[in-house]
Parts: C-alpha cells; sequence; structure tokens
C-alpha cells in the first residue's frame, strides 16, 4: 500500500516544478531511487525540494535521501535527517511529546490483536498503522466502539502489514497543520484542514483516498 503514496509523489513534483517554473526558477526532476547520488553529483543544484518519503515501500528508506544530501551538502527543504527518522515511529513521537509538555489523547501501542487493553483508554478509540503515514488504513473503519471492533481492526491492520498498530482516545475537533520556514527568522503558519466528508460514517475526519 505505501508503494501507492509513493508513485503519488511523481505527480505532486510535477505540479510543484509549475510553480517554480512561473515565477522564473530552473527546475530538474530527481527520483528518490538508487541513482539519486549520481544524478545529483551531475546536476548540481543550489537546493532539493524533497518530496520523498518512502523508497521501495519503506518509509525509514526516506532517510536515505537525507544522508545523500548531507554528504553531498546540498540544502534541502523539509525535516533533517534526525527529524525525519523519528518521525517514522508515532508511538515514539508521542514519547518525546510528553517528555516535552505536550499533550496527546491517552494511547496505546498493540503488537498483537490479543494484548490486554490499558484501563486508561476510554472509547471511541483510533487505530494507526505505526509506521506508515499518508493517512494508509485510515477509513470509516478505523474508529471503533467496543472491544470487540477493536480486537478485529487489530487483527486486520498487524495481519496484513505485520507491524504494530498505535491506538489513541478519538478526539472531535478542528484539524490543523502547521508549517515552519526557516531563513532568517523562523515563522510558522498554521492552517485548518477542511474535511469534505460526504460518507454516511458517524465520524468526519481526513481518510485515505485513492485515486488511479
Amino acid at each position: 500500500m505505501q508503494y501507492i503514496t509513493e508513485r503519488g509523489a511523481y505527480s505532486d513534483a510535477k505540479i510543484m516544478a509549475g510553480y517554480l517554473k512561473r515565477m522564473g526558477i530552473s527546475v530538474a526532476l530527481y527520483p528518490g531511487n538508487s541513482k539519486l547520488p549520481f544524478l545529483l553529483k551531475k546536476g548540481k543544484p543550489d537546493m532539493v525540494i524533497n518530496l520523498v518519503d518512502s523508497f521501495k515501500g519503506n518509509e525509514f528508506l526516506a532517510s536515505a535521501v537525507l544522508g545523500v544530501l548531507e554528504m553531498l551538502e546540498i540544502p534541502y527543504t523539509g525535516a533533517g535527517l534526525l527529524g525525519q527518522s523519528l518521525n517514522y515511529n508515532k508511538f515514539l513521537i508521542k514519547k518525546i511529546f510528553i517528555q516535552n509538555g505536550i499533550p496527546v489523547p491517552n494511547y496505546q501501542l498493540f503488537n498483537t490483536s490479543r494484548e490486554p487493553i490499558n484501563s486508561t483508554l476510554r472509547f471511541p478509540l483510533i487505530t494507526k498503522l505505526n509506521e506508515i503515514h499518508g493517512s494508509v488504513e485510515i477509513t470509516d473503519d478505523s474508529v471503533v466502539e467496543s472491544e470487540g471492533d477493536l480486537r478485529k481492526r487489530l487483527k486486520y491492520l498487524i495481519g496484513t502489514y505485520q507491524q504494530s498498530v498505535l491506538v489513541e482516545e478519538y478526539i472531535v475537533g478542528t484539524e490543523v497543520t502547521a508549517v515552519l520556514l526557516e531563513g532568517f527568522k523562523k515563522k510558522v503558519y498554521l492552517g485548518e484542514i477542511v474535511i469534505n466528508d460526504e460518507s454516511d460514517g458517524k465520524y468526519k475526519f481526513k481518510k485515505f483516498e485513492y485515486v488511479i
């Protein structure tokens, strides 16, 4: 499934390239694969806008792209090598948030579908793959209201993707995304994610969309 979101990066890159060209900026598209180091050495770009979030379906390998950019001393956008590496583990990120005084919903990491449920968790709960992003498997079935439904969802996710699942209390509210721009002065921009959910589901949130 992660190959689907990986494939979408190329169309995103073409759209962004169009905007940059209209601004008078020279643009070249580089694939995030094993040929990248040689292409970068040959092209010698002034800066790389990094849109790679997985390589061969593996999100952890995306950090290798940043390693190449660091070694070639090419400036790039997005999180740094450490930040991006940490970002591929939702459970670890929550631990870091808590250590820095940032509140998060009550949560639990499940490695099997039979583990006891933490008594502090309150339904409804939302289930998320711990190491895959891009809203993969975020559907109407992601929010569960009973232990039976939770066990069923865990069995499906763990059995299908062979990885742990993060379960957290579902919170109804406004979804906001934050963008940090670093330059002479750091600037943070906040934007609301408008949910145009026309499904019959009880809970409205941003779901995975696969368009062929």
